[in-house]
């Protein structure tokens, strides 16, 4: 079955809902955790946009591959893509409402944006040339692909001259790096398992797969994501930083690494246009994010409004 890999039984719904919830609260805890006392170390960018962008963009990378995988490029688009429609509107929203209600004050990001801000540009711009072309095979999957190493070769660089001009905290890499281990394992698993409970039950209720794919697997698939990025700000505001390069770091890898394996397994090409709803969103929701976050401050108007946002779009693509 697609969406059950690991072939393990589920209990009833409910039941099954508390548990997953509970064991993804619990690994979101130990992201937000780990996350914070290793930016001491490795940075505020590094941390935020490649080790959390990555370990919480790993069920949905999983999910896509096995979608593919399994032949159903439908789902593995919908599922790559949607998550930018969610967390670039709701979820970035969210995580200003509760800076300014629990501090008082806006969220700012500080320099280690520069770099997301510009490969997050460079990656909707490769997006937008990929649907221009109108089909994505092998070629195109690669050149896409490419561009999240160079992300992580810039990050890279920054982090070292991070290390030569700062004084880094003296923190216990090692066992900051086990609890995130196991907050990752934590997230995989439940957030698998999450993600099967909601699609069941939006099957029971005969909701559209192709929208369920593109509206609700990305929220309950990055729900540990948002939950980690909400602790990251409510423990302190100087995590503001950390919880957005989180989101935006994972977006850069669903952009380039979830659509570049798309098209690396479409050796036949798959045609862009039949996921024109899916492509368009995703990519006017990263320009709006874009252009909320150039002056690198979410206020209160600015986070209220992008939330409402994602309720627009999915009333759009629900009479579309």
């Amino acid at each position: 079955m697609l969406l059950n890999p690991f072939e393990f039984p589920l209990l009833p719904l409910p039941v099954e809902f508390v548990i997953d919830l509970a064991a993804l609260i619990l690994s979101a805890e130990l992201l937000a955790n780990s996350a914070e006392r290793l930016a001491g170390r490795l940075g505020k960018g590094f941390t935020g946009g490649i080790v959390l962008g990555l370990t919480t963009a790993l069920p949905e990378t999983l999910f896509v591959l096995v979608a593919v995988l399994s032949g159903k490029d439908d789902i593995a688009v919908g599922s790559a893509l949607g998550a930018n429609v969610v967390l670039f509107t709701f979820g970035i929203g969210m995580v200003g409402l509760l800076q300014v209600l629990k501090w008082k004050k806006s969220g700012v990001l500080t320099g280690d944006y520069k770099i997301e801000e510009r490969y997050l540009l460079i990656s909707n711009v490769a997006l937008i040339l990929v649907y221009v072309i109108g089909v994505l095979n092998p070629i195109t999957g690669a050149l896409i692909l490419s561009l999240y190493f160079l992300y992580i070769w810039e990050r890279y660089k920054a982090y070292k001259e991070f290390v030569a001009e700062s004084e880094v905290e003296r923190v216990p890499v090692l066992k900051h790096a086990v609890f995130l281990a196991i907050g990752t394992v934590l997230m995989i698993v439940f957030g698998h398992r999450f993600v099967f409970t909601i699609e069941e039950f939006s099957r029971v209720t005969g909701v559209d797969p192709a929208l369920v794919s593109l509206l609700i697997s990305p929220i309950a698939a990055e729900l540990e994501e948002k939950i980690s990025a909400y602790r990251l700000v409510l423990r302190s505001p100087d995590n503001f930083t950390i919880a957005m390069l989180s989101f935006i770091g994972s977006k850069i890898e669903n952009m380039t690494v979830l659509i570049g394996i798309i098209g690396l397994f479409a050796i036949d090409g798959l045609a862009v246009r039949d996921y024109s709803k899916e492509f368009i969103s995703a990519i006017l929701t990263t320009f709006v994010a874009l252009y909320v976050l150039l002056d690198r401050k979410l206020n209160l108007a600015e986070s209220v409004a992008i939330t409402a946002l994602y309720f627009v779009i999915v009333y759009v693509l629900l009479t579309v």
